[in-house]
This record gives C-alpha cells, sequence and structure tokens, in this order.
C-alpha cells in the first residue's frame, strides 16, 4: 500500500484473467464450490438458496457429487455457464450463469446463479472481472438485463452488486407453515 495515495502499491498488484471454464477446471471449480457452500450455509437464507439452486439444476448441491455433476455437465456445454477466474494463475473464484426468459414473456435476462470469490482474493477486482465477461456473454446472447442474488444481511455481496450496477428489484419473504 503507497502510504501517500492510500493506493495499492504495484508490487500487490495481480495479473487477473478470467475465462471460460473446461474440463481442466472442473476440479479447481468444485472445490471452490464446496468453500461456497460451507460459506453460505452460516448466512441466513443461505441453506434455502442452496436448496433453490438445487432445484433448478435438478441435483443436490450440498453433496459433493451434486456439485461434480452439475460442473461437469455445465462445462460440456457448447455455451458457457461456468467461468473460472485466477489470480496470478491460480484458481480463485468462479460464477456460473445462465440465460433465461425474463417474465416467462419478455427480454431474454442474464442470470448469476452463483459467484464466489475466496477470501483473500476479495477486494481486488476478482469478482468485478468474473460479472465483467458475464455482462459481455449475456449481451452477446442478445440479454438486456442481468439478475443476482444476495443473500439477507450479506452487506458485502449486497456492496459488490451494487458497485457492480446492480439495483434491489424484488425482496422475497419466507415462513414456514
Amino acid at each position: 500500500m503507497n502510504s501517500e495515495s492510500g493506493k495499492p502499491s504495484n508490487e500487490s498488484l495481480h495479473v487477473i484473467t478470467v475465462r471460460k471454464a473446461n474440463a481442466q477446471d472442473i476440479k479447481p471449480i468444485v472445490r471452490l464450490f464446496e468453500i461456497a457452500i460451507e460459506e453460505m450455509e452460516s448466512h441466513r437464507g443461505g441453506k434455502q438458496l442452496i436448496n433453490d439452486l438445487s432445484g433448478f439444476a435438478g441435483i443436490n448441491l450440498l453433496v459433493h457429487a451434486g456439485r461434480w455433476k452439475v460442473v461437469t455437465e455445465a462445462i460440456a456445454q457448447p455455451t458457457p455457464t461456468f467461468w473460472l477466474a485466477q489470480q496470478d494463475g491460480i484458481p480463485c473464484g468462479f460464477s456460473w450463469g445462465r440465460v433465461a426468459q425474463h417474465c416467462d414473456f419478455g427480454p431474454l435476462l442474464g442470470v448469476v446463479d452463483f459467484l464466489y470469490v475466496v477470501s483473500d482474493a476479495r477486494r481486488q477486482r476478482v469478482g468485478e472481472a468474473l460479472i465483467d465477461e458475464m455482462k459481455s456473454y449475456f449481451k452477446s446472447q442478445g440479454c438486456n438485463a442481468m439478475d443476482a442474488n444476495a443473500l439477507p444481511g450479506d452487506r458485502f455481496s449486497k456492496g459488490f452488486f451494487e458497485e457492480a450496477g446492480f439495483k434491489a428489484r424484488l425482496l422475497v419473504m419466507n415462513t414456514s407453515i
């Protein structure tokens, strides 16, 4: 850190790369997915979001085999659904997204189903690089907007998405019956 400007000094800068995930990325993405799931489970609403994503994926993401299957099948698709972020060549984050029909009849919508960056790489533009890559892809597919989930009370994620230009458009309330 440069003490005069408060900005990172050149020696603390890292090379961040993001690309469509391929078959060699399955193991590191599943490893990152497992760390992300552990973190999510402790947040309010985390288990519910994991269950919702499990329903969308048609497989239990709470078990290792489920995560492995989702990542393996998605990476085999011709269109990117998983992106891998690397910092200085080391996997440090991933995102999972899809193109959806907005409101069953409206324009196409890019959906960020999952975005995760390891804690050591946060606040170093890794998440922004993942979002930028997804924005470019979704735009190329005819999407005119993107949605992403942030858990209730997760101010870091909410702030991250707001800085990336997202605005809250829906708050889902839930109760057990």
